[in-house]
Formats: C-alpha cells, sequence, structure tokens
C-alpha cells in the first residue's frame, strides 16, 4: 500500500480556493476495506455518529466555474444540467 497527499481546490468567480486536502491510498481493495474499517473502528461512538452525518452531507461535486462550459456545448450536442439542490 503507499499513498500520496494532495490538495484539492475548487473554482468560484475564476478564483481558486483549496478546499482541503485529500489523501489517496493505492492498494487493493481488501487492503483498503480492511484501513477504512480500522480507522473507523478507532472512532469513539460520537465521532462515528458525526463521521455518518459528515458523509451523507457532503457535497458530491466540486463546484464549476460560472463561466465554465462542457465540450460538447462547443459539438452542439445535447447537454443535460442538472440544477443545484435537485
Amino acid at each position: 500500500e503507499s499513498r500520496a497527499i494532495v490538495p484539492a481546490f475548487f473554482y468560484q468567480n475564476q478564483k481558486r480556493y483549496l478546499c482541503r486536502i485529500m489523501e489517496i491510498f493505492f492498494a487493493t481493495k481488501e487492503e483498503n476495506n480492511r484501513r477504512r474499517e480500522e480507522e473507523f473502528l478507532k472512532l469513539t461512538p460520537g465521532e462515528r455518529l458525526l463521521a455518518f452525518i459528515e458523509m451523507v452531507t457532503a457535497p458530491r461535486t466540486f463546484p464549476l466555474p460560472e463561466n465554465y462550459e462542457h465540450p460538447n456545448d462547443k459539438k452542439n450536442n445535447f447537454v443535460i444540467r442538472k440544477k443545484d439542490g435537485a
């Protein structure tokens, strides 16, 4: 297993913001599952609840710049866009 720590950025109004530091693990599925389970079991019951709440309420995608154009826009392809909060 190896790992890398990388910054994660998002863009808003053409400005770049650091949103969090991401830790990326390179391992087999079994190794990652074992590591995640061990990390979770080290938490207290209250910390486990908070970790669960953070996980289910975390945004699933990173925000895009307001002037972002999808590559298919330039090709005149049909693009479906999801509204925020939908």
